[in-house]
C-alpha cells in the first residue's frame, strides 16, 4: 500500500515514518502537515490509505477528511488521535472513514489496522469499540453491503461456527438441517466475506460482530 500520514507534529511524523517504513506491507510512505500538502499529494500519488491526525491547525482531520474522500473516493482513511471522544469518532465516520486509532495504541495494532482498512474493513481501537460499535449509523455504507451480502441464516450460521464454536453436524442438528447444508452456508460465507478460510471469518466476525447483531439480532443459542 501507500500511505499518506497526516500529521503537524514534525518529529512524531519522522518516528512513525521510521518505523512503518519496516513493514513489508508498505510501499512508500508519504508525510504532510496541512490540508493542502496532503492534497497534493494525492493530486501526484496514487495514496490508498491516510493516517489522519484529528487536530491540525485550521483545517481539523474531520474536514480534510471530507474533502479528501469527496475529490479521492478511492482513497481510505483512518483517524489517528490520542482523543477517543465518542462525537469525534463519529464525525470521522460520517465523513466516511474507515476507522480509528488511538495514538496510545501499539504500534502492532497500527499495523493491524492498516492491514484491515488496506482490505476494505473497517477497524477502531479496542479500547473505544465498545461505544463506537453502539450504533450502525456509522456504518451506513458497511452495513448496506453486509445486509446485500448476507441472509439471516448465514449469520446464524456465522455465529455457530467462531462464537460458539461448533462444527457442521452439531450446527446442523440445532437447525434442524443437514450437515451438508450446513458446509454449503459455511463455502458461501467464505466467497460472499472474500476470505480464505474460517480464520477470515473469525477474524470478520471478531472486528464487527457488535454491529452485526444490531442488524441481524442475538442468535438464539
Amino acid at each position: 500500500m501507500n500511505l499518506l500520514i497526516v500529521d503537524d507534529h514534525p518529529l512524531f511524523l519522522k518516528g512513525l515514518k521510521s518505523y512503518l517504513q519496516k513493514d513489508q506491507g508498505i510501499a512508500n510512505i508519504f508525510i504532510a502537515n496541512d490540508y493542502g500538502s496532503a492534497y497534493k499529494i494525492c493530486e501526484k500519488n496514487k495514496i490508498d490509505i491516510i493516517l489522519m491526525d484529528i487536530h491540525l491547525g485550521n483545517m481539523s482531520g474531520v474536514e480534510i477528511t471530507q474533502k479528501i474522500r469527496t475529490d479521492f473516493a478511492e482513497i481510505k482513511v483512518i483517524g489517528f488521535s490520542a482523543s477517543n471522544d465518542e462525537q469525534i469518532i463519529r464525525k470521522m465516520m460520517e465523513a466516511k472513514a474507515s476507522g480509528f486509532v488511538l495514538k496510545d495504541a501499539d504500534l502492532d495494532e497500527l499495523k493491524i489496522a492498516l492491514s484491515f482498512v488496506n482490505e476494505g474493513k473497517l477497524y477502531f481501537s479496542s479500547s473505544i469499540s465498545g461505544q463506537t460499535y453502539s450504533s450502525t449509523s456509522l456504518y451506513s455504507d458497511k452495513v448496506v453491503e453486509v445486509k446485500k451480502k448476507l441472509t439471516h441464516r448465514e449469520f446464524e450460521i456465522l455465529n455457530y461456527i467462531i462464537e460458539e464454536e461448533l462444527g457442521n453436524k452439531e450446527i446442523a442438528e440445532k437447525l434442524f438441517i443437514s450437515p451438508r447444508t450446513v458446509e454449503t452456508h459455511k463455502r458461501n460465507l467464505i466467497h460472499k466475506l472474500d476470505v480464505k478460510n474460517v480464520i477470515g471469518l473469525a477474524k470478520f466476525y471478531f472486528k464487527n460482530v457488535n454491529w452485526l447483531k444490531e442488524i441481524y439480532g442475538n442468535p438464539v443459542v
